[in-house]
């Protein structure tokens, strides 16, 4: 059988779709690495780098490179009649379509799959499945939030997860383009306004988080979650001491936000912090390392 696909992965300046600044690609073929590829790219979207923090790239880094559109040329080979891997794949192939959208770009023909998916099915006992304590669990080397490094890592899961299959051939039955018309929903509400995200920070807490951080504080949860279970994020607030409300008021301490958030509650923000509001923002990764430092600050 022969184990060829391509293992993408994008990093973003900030909540945007069209915000991305680097994408790495990866070839696998016959289950080993034979291509390596990586871009900077110049955001449709270039207001605020909320998340340099995370994977280091700066507006500077950025400012003078080439947007996808002028580099999709040497990007769409890679893509036509293979399967693509990601981790996250909803967030990563809606973060490529809402830019071909942009640029009026005819997708290509191909099929993707999901190692967050399969991680989540194959090892449901890990804590979470992010694609670093995936790789930690099989002892496989993790990019560290630099796209073709993160893109090797999940190349890589996957074909782990080939060799250990009893029917490989499963995994290739990847999912398909939707049509032209797809338009990711982080851009598109259902009031028909667009969510500018750029200027709003997500704040490193982790660092300084006490066993008491939750203790009697007000939190709004919006937007979807790829590693935590939405539907268990409210109860787990209120067992370590929290409080979880529907809206944005006054009293709100913590916004917790996923991808996708609600308008009304991003334009409620936007308006509170200008005003001088003293409100933290966690995105999902922040909230899993305060989570696991509470973890294991518990006696």
């Amino acid at each position: 059988m022969n184990n060829s696909f391509v293992a993408l992965d994008f990093e973003t300046a900030c909540y945007s779709s069209l915000s991305a600044c680097s994408i790495g690609l990866d070839l696998f073929d016959n289950g080993k690495l034979v291509e390596s590829r990586h871009w900077f790219l110049k955001p449709v979207n270039c207001g605020r780098f909320s998340f340099t923090r995370i994977h280091g790239i700066t507006w500077e880094d950025v400012k003078d490179q080439s947007t996808l559109e002028d580099v999709w040329l040497d990007i769409a080979p890679y893509f036509q009649n293979r399967l693509i891997i990601a981790h996250n794949a909803i967030f990563a192939m809606g973060l490529l379509k809402e830019n071909l959208n942009h640029y009026q770009i005819e997708y290509p023909d191909y099929f993707y799959n999901c190692t967050l998916d399969l991680s989540r099915k194959y090892f449901p006992i890990l804590d979470n499945h992010q694609l670093e304590t995936v790789c930690n669990h099989l002892n496989i080397a993790y990019g560290k939030h630099h796209a073709e490094g993160d893109a090797i890592s999940c190349g890589s899961v996957f074909k782990y997860l080939l060799n250990k299959a009893n029917n490989p051939a499963q995994l290739f039955n990847g999912r398909q383009l939707e049509n032209k018309s797809y338009l990711h929903k982080g851009i598109s509400f259902k009031s028909q306004k667009s969510a500018d995200l750029t200027g709003i920070s997500v704040d490193d807490v982790d660092g300084s988080a006490e066993l008491n951080f939750f203790q009697n504080k007000c939190c709004v949860i919006t937007g979807n979650f790829s590693c935590l279970n939405r539907n268990k994020l409210p109860q787990q607030i209120k067992d370590l001491g929290g409080k979880v409300s529907s809206s944005v008021s006054g009293k709100t301490n913590y916004l917790i936000m996923g991808t996708e958030p609600g308008w009304s509650k991003v334009e409620k923000v936007e308006k509170m912090i200008t005003e001088g509001k003293n409100m933290v923002i966690m995105d999902e990764a922040e909230l899993i390392q305060v989570f696991d430092k509470l973890k294991s600050m518990n006696p």
